[in-house]
């Protein structure tokens, strides 16, 4: 019988570990990256960076745009590489007042208004590869709804 129960106990197992795995693909999946257009940027220190040093071209990183509606982010989450200066678009599609955040990284873009886009320069050079979470510190943004992975790659 202990046999028995042991054996179901590991398929149960297995078919849990191969859900996280769908989930973790269908997160990559969503990773989305466009070109950056002509917004006054700020800086991963929340410092104001003049419009004409912003683009992903001159800076010779990556770009990348995120949305943010009622309902949370989209894509859910992005990657940046170790040692790059990654620009990120960030607009409000939503209704409300939204914000993103990257605590660990003291990157704040402060509030977001409805139908304004913010621009962060993210130029910190990652050691390695690691997975960040970004959040909404607006009120009355629900912390399970609005937030998402920055994932660093080599």
């Amino acid at each position: 019988m202990s046999q028995k129960f042991l054996l179901v106990l590991i398929i149960i197992l297995f078919v849990a570990t191969c859900g996280i795995g769908i989930a973790l693909i269908n997160l990559n999946a969503k990773i989305d990256s466009l070109a950056v257009i002509g917004n006054p940027p700020i800086s991963a220190d929340n410092t104001p960076r003049q419009a004409q040093n912003s683009s992903a071209e001159e800076k010779k990183g990556a770009s990348r745009e995120l949305a943010i509606t009622d309902e949370g982010y989209s894509p859910a989450g992005f990657q940046a590489s170790a040692g790059e200066t990654t620009v990120i678009k960030i607009t409000n599609n939503g209704q409300k007042v939204h914000s993103f955040a990257i605590d660990e990284l003291d990157i704040d873009s402060g509030l977001i208004d409805p139908g304004q886009t913010k621009e962060i320069i993210m130029n910190k050079q990652f050691a390695e590869p690691k997975n960040y979470t970004f959040h909404s510190n607006a009120d009355g943004d629900d912390p399970q709804t609005f937030k998402g992975i920055l994932m660093v790659t080599d």
